[in-house]
């Protein structure tokens, strides 16, 4: 399990302008792993800071999600992820809920404790209430951790990336949104102790 801040900008592109909004989260995450398997939580919250009135006030944004993942090698992983991003301004609450498939890659890199990683999720695959229609959803995440020797703390730096395509729907417009942002986190990881065989 790990936690830390998140900076993140928020770029959108709505009836032909741009607007940005920034502000800094709180994320955290966690994971429970079963031989191969392993089943994962995480999720961030803050305010996205905009100028002026509609569209571009203030938001109040939260995202959490769960995973399932198989180990194809020790590096790769392979699963399905479920998430939910909630919007929530004086324009009233939006609520965006995802789902489709992602590929982690955590490399080793040459030095005990450290690893890569490089994460692509398609979650094109949801529904957006209070909105228009998803038509594109892929995450992108890519950084490094470090396990500390001889202890359970481990750190990961990440640089993440996050495209959206919302189509006409309705009275709802076209709208293109990104993400971006640099996560920083800490956190243990426990191992689970074997018990000894018993002696003959």
């Amino acid at each position: 399990m790990s936690a830390g801040p998140y900076a993140i900008q928020r770029r959108f592109q709505y009836h032909g302008e741009v607007y940005d909004q920034t502000g800094t989260a709180i994320g955290a995450s966690g994971a429970l792993a079963w031989g191969r398997l392993s089943l994962g939580v995480a999720g961030w919250s803050g305010t996205l800071s905009g100028q002026g009135g509609l569209p571009n006030g203030d938001a109040r944004v939260r995202t959490t999600s769960g995973s399932l993942h198989l180990a194809l090698t020790s590096a790769i992983r392979f699963g399905v992820l479920l998430e939910t991003r909630r919007f929530a301004s004086d324009a009233g609450i939006t609520v965006w809920q995802l789902k489709g498939w992602d590929v982690l890659f955590h490399p080793e890199l040459g030095l005990p404790g450290l690893r890569g990683i490089a994460e692509v999720s398609e979650l094109s695959s949801g529904t957006v209430r209070g909105g228009p229609k998803m038509d594109v959803a892929v995450q992108t995440t890519m950084g490094f951790s470090y396990a500390v020797r001889g202890t359970p703390i481990v750190l990961q730096l990440a640089y993440r990336f996050e495209r959206y395509d919302l189509s006409i729907t309705g009275a709802s417009s076209e709208r293109l949104e990104q993400f971006r942002g640099v996560l920083a986190e800490a956190g243990v990881r426990l191992a689970a102790r074997r018990q000894r065989s018993p002696s003959r």
